[in-house]
């Protein structure tokens, strides 16, 4: 499990160097999370259509459209700038996971989540 957290950190980390690139001008339009997380969720055998991890799928999945389409909130009270704060959170959370097979998402995170 060690290699798939390092490689959720990779996608997760990706995420925000491509979305810093795209806001600067460099407009990647092929980067596709969808096909990273499930290459991800099929080489470890995670499911990413329950639980933590598909909050992470959903956030992830929403926040690069939103970018993509240069969208300033990804849904009404809820902006493109706490979408990128709650992925920093995450990568935050899953470097001090020593199980990454069970990611327990903070509370107030998880409800944010679950809302969009």
């Amino acid at each position: 499990m060690k290699l798939f957290k390092e490689e959720l950190l990779t996608i997760l980390e990706s995420t925000l160097s491509w979305s810093e690139d795209f806001v600067k001008g460099k407009k990647d339009y092929d980067f596709d999370i969808d096909t990273l997380l499930n290459e991800l969720a099929f080489k470890y055998g995670i499911n990413f259509s329950r639980g933590s991890f598909k909050l992470i799928y959903n956030l992830l999945d929403f926040y690069t459209d939103a970018i993509k389409h240069e969208f300033i909130d990804i849904q009404e009270g809820y902006s493109v700038k706490q979408a990128r704060d709650d992925i920093k959170k995450i990568i935050l959370l899953v470097r001090g996971t020593e199980q990454t097979s069970q990611i327990e998402l903070p509370e107030d995170l998880s409800i944010r989540l679950k809302l969009i």
